[in-house]
């Protein structure tokens, strides 16, 4: 795990079609409440096609895919123990946070820097 801080890091030259597909891969995380793992799909979906073609995209997906791959586990481990009535209030808090955190590395893609989530879990690189 890693703790570098979510704030840009260096700047990245990319395009405006490339800006837009790292701004998608971290809007994915959206899709988790309506179809489980689907976030993940696409995301991976993009990271395996972009991956040798850019190195912005491949950074975005592969920090948007690590995070939706994290966070679809744990929202699954907490959908399992729904019969707790906490379990109902800690997935609302924790789809608040993580839109927020997805909003925020996206509209960082979408100014073209290059950024990290945090904390940072890397499953893959």
């Amino acid at each position: 795990m890693s703790t570098e801080p979510i704030e840009a890091v260096k700047p990245a030259e990319s395009t405006r079609a490339e800006r837009l597909r790292a701004v998608v891969t971290h809007g994915a995380i959206i899709l988790m409440d309506l179809v489980p793992f689907l976030n993940v799909v696409i995301v991976f979906l993009v990271w395996a096609v972009s991956r040798q073609k850019s190195a912005f995209i491949r950074h975005h997906a592969m920090e948007a895919l690590n995070f939706n791959i994290v966070w679809s586990l744990v929202f699954a481990a907490v959908h399992w123990g729904m019969s707790d009535p906490y379990a109902i209030v800690i997935v609302r808090v924790l789809d608040v946070l993580l839109a927020i955190a997805a909003i925020r590395m996206a509209y960082i893609a979408s100014q073209g820097r290059i950024a990290n989530y945090y904390p940072r879990i890397q499953l893959v690189r």
